[in-house]
């Protein structure tokens, strides 16, 4: 979704450490904006390490590493507008340090 992709980019703007890791695959349909956020030297890397031969399915967003907003929501448009979603918005120091450890070992693998 475009507008997420120009906050991200607004925010990384902003001096905010900004860092997304996108499933290999989906980061190549014609809705993904991988290319246009790679193409603003944000922070981006393809998940390369397929879960159980599917895709990369975690949604969440780790925020100031206190805040985690997690769910079936697929932040795209139809999940905006015609899909059955949830979201939750966790404020928890621990839980937000245990999905950063998670993320960093998967950020490791992407490229």
């Amino acid at each position: 979704m475009r507008e997420i992709a120009t906050h991200l980019l607004s925010a990384m703007r902003r001096g905010v450490r900004v860092r997304l890791l996108m499933d290999s695959i989906e980061s190549t349909s014609s809705y993904s904006q991988w290319y246009y956020l790679h193409s603003q030297f944000v922070n981006v890397r393809r998940n390369t390490r397929q879960h159980m031969s599917g895709i990369m399915h975690d949604k969440y967003l780790i925020r100031d590493t206190c805040t985690v907003i997690t769910g079936s929501y697929n932040w795209s448009g139809a999940a905006e507008s015609s899909n059955a979603e949830n979201e939750l918005v966790i404020n928890s120091h621990a839980l937000a340090l245990q999905y950063e450890s998670d993320f960093d070992a998967e950020w490791q693998i992407g490229r």
